[in-house]
């Protein structure tokens, strides 16, 4: 295939073979974190995430977030130029022409809004274990528009490297549930979850049997993701539900020992159990597939009664 057929690469022929997709995916992940930890050290040397710098009080988290823009740039090049599809394509397949209203409801705002419930009760739940963080109104706004502007880059990066590329590589543009996609999705969940055992909030439990349960927390979050991916046809709903955790946890209630490192409007000063990490993928996800089952029906009626 060309540098002129690789542009108008449409996943419909089905051309872009394992070794195309793994490339794309090496790049994504090494050439973005690569990328990122230059970033990073640039940021650094910038000051102005430094403890008296403008932005002090996201320190950490601030460089982490900015870098990721980096990272979702190069993830976003080696798509088009490796795998030689738009981002769109890749997103909601070559079928669709644009992203419609319809569909950014859909497959984007509502799942997300559903995953925000399951996060809303939990936070209900371990309210006692939960104390502002000591913010002013002016660092919640800072944070806040900060956030907007770099998580998505961040989660969209990661749905990409760890589902995206997975799902294309086993589904081509026919986005459905088979031996071939379940497999892929198998894998993509155990390279997501080997990843998160470096975490912070991970690094800080005591006994294998707490780690693997609190390590199930990261498959079963991927494994449901890549379901559901497969479900609505497109990767906007696991972007979706990717962004809604990531930013829950950032700005609203943040965990003391997360990866993130942010200054969030709330803190949650105590580890969950690997066993309440097992739970809360249950309680975080019900509601999006009480969404999903819903939508699954309204749209085997309305086929009834179109025929």
């Amino acid at each position: 295939m060309n540098g002129a057929n690789l542009r108008k690469y449409n996943f419909d022929e089905n051309e872009c073979g394992l070794t195309r997709w793994i490339l794309t995916a090496l790049t994504g992940y090494i050439g973005g974190s690569t990328a990122a930890s230059f970033a990073y050290a640039a940021l650094e040397l910038t000051g102005i995430f430094n403890a008296d710098g403008p932005l002090g009080f996201m320190s950490s988290f601030g460089l982490l977030m900015t870098s990721y823009a980096v990272t979702f740039a190069v993830t976003a090049a080696a798509i088009k130029s490796i795998a030689g599809t738009s981002l769109r394509a890749f997103t909601i397949g070559s079928g669709s022409t644009k992203f419609s209203r319809e569909m950014l409801a859909d497959q984007l705002l509502f799942p997300g809004f559903a995953f925000f419930i399951g996060a809303s009760v939990i936070c209900l739940f371990e309210s006692r274990n939960i104390s502002m963080r000591g913010l002013s109104a002016a660092q919640f706004v800072i944070l806040l528009v900060f956030s907007l502007m770099f998580v998505w880059m961040q989660t969209t990066a990661e749905e990409f490297i760890f589902k995206g590329i997975f799902i294309r590589y086993a589904c081509g543009n026919d986005i459905r549930f088979s031996c071939r996609s379940a497999a892929a999705g198998l894998v993509s969940a155990l390279i997501f979850t080997s990843l998160h055992f470096f975490n912070p909030e991970m690094l800080a439990r005591s006994g294998a049997m707490d780690v693997l349960l609190a390590a199930s927390y990261y498959f079963i979050s991927a494994m449901l993701g890549f379901m559901l991916d497969l479900h609505y046809g497109s990767l906007l709903p696991g972007i979706a539900i990717h962004f809604v955790n990531n930013f829950h946890a950032f700005v609203l209630v943040g965990g003391e020992a997360s990866a993130g490192s942010s200054p969030s409007l709330l803190v949650d000063r105590t580890v969950t159990s690997g066993a309440g990490m097992l739970l809360k993928a249950v309680i975080l996800y019900l509601p999006v597939l009480v969404l999903a089952a819903y939508r699954s029906v309204k749209g085997k009626k309305k086929a009834g009664t179109i025929s």
